[in-house]
């Protein structure tokens, strides 16, 4: 007697609103693959007999749940960047303890820069900040990208990032 084992289900949804609760699947997703995925989904579960799966009630996160954790956590994860930045720490060495990228910590730095939580004079130098301050002006609403080819090698993206965020408060 030779019969295979399955793990049991955990998301094999029946329709597009129980995709839906799919972690990771949102309203694009499910417009996009939807009906696609469902029909594998309904295949496969004909083909193995299987009727009925109870979803966990853990890995369905309510709306509410997702706008309220999300603004928390990146503020958390803003503030000890910060922290690390007011210890001393280069945005390389952050990143690299945070496991992050450059650019992810030279947002939230730019963010405490919006908020006056972080001086500007403190993270990029006079003559960096009158440079990119002096290319905005010429190439006001000009996308990053044109911003940063005028500007050359001379300032970064995350440069032109904090400048914009100093002007903008």
């Amino acid at each position: 007697m030779s019969t295979s084992w399955h793990p049991p289900p955990r998301h094999l949804p029946d329709s597009i609103p129980a995709l839906k609760t799919v972690r990771g699947i949102g309203k694009r997703l499910a417009q996009r693959y939807g009906e696609e995925l469902v029909r594998i989904v309904t295949d496969y579960r004909r083909e193995h007999g299987i009727e009925h799966v109870m979803l966990p009630e853990s890995s369905v996160d309510s709306p509410t749940t997702k706008q309220t954790e999300k603004p928390k956590a990146n503020m958390d994860t803003k503030k000890i960047s910060f922290e690390l930045f007011e210890k001393g720490l280069s945005i390389p060495r952050i990143a690299a303890e945070r496991g992050l990228t450059i650019s992810t910590i030279e947002g939230y730095l730019a963010y405490c820069v919006s908020t006056d939580a972080l001086a500007i004079g403190r993270i990029a130098s006079d003559d960096k900040r009158r440079t990119i301050e002096q290319a905005l002006t010429k190439l006001p609403g000009k996308p990053l990208k044109e911003l940063k080819t005028v500007l050359g090698n001379a300032c970064s993206y995350g440069d032109i990032r904090l400048v914009l965020a100093h002007i903008r408060k």
